[in-house]
């Protein structure tokens, strides 16, 4: 959930951050200021409108990669996410579907004389947010030219 841009309730605030929306919080706890992205100084509701506990590097939906040789994609999450996936083609990714961690990163690696495209369909889950990407991954050897 993403809190919204116009008036911000202590209750949402409890509920982004995955606690009871009665629960007792102040603009000072320490995760508030890691949502408004403040270590100190002041604070106030519109240091949060739009603002996630959870984010993530990439925008959702598609991306690509090309690349000499080898090509890759990283998609970095804020909190530790479980990483799911399917793919097609010979493509290298980690963590294992199902896997948690952080980061998320795939490629593809030919030879001299070889050209691969491989695709995954990605979501990953963090703290009840999900977010979904078509990678498409494109590598080409050095002795051939990219289509």
């Amino acid at each position: 959930m993403t809190l919204p841009t116009g008036m911000i309730t202590m209750g949402q605030l409890n509920t982004e951050l995955q606690r009871t929306a009665t629960q007792p919080i102040s603009l000072n706890d320490g995760q508030v200021r890691i949502i408004a992205g403040l270590n100190s100084g002041l604070i106030s509701m519109n240091s949060l409108r739009g603002k996630s506990w959870v984010t993530f590097d990439q925008p959702e939906g598609y991306l690509y990669a090309q690349g000499m040789n080898s090509a890759g994609l990283t998609i970095t999450c804020n909190r530790d996410a479980v990483w799911t996936y399917t793919s097609s083609g010979v493509i290298s990714i980690s963590p294992a579907t199902g896997g948690t961690s952080k980061t998320f990163s795939a490629s593809v690696t030919v030879s001299r004389s070889q050209e691969r495209t491989s695709t995954a369909s990605v979501t990953a889950t963090a703290f009840g947010v999900s977010r979904t990407w078509q990678l498409e991954i494109y590598a080409y050897g050095s002795g051939i030219s990219p289509s």
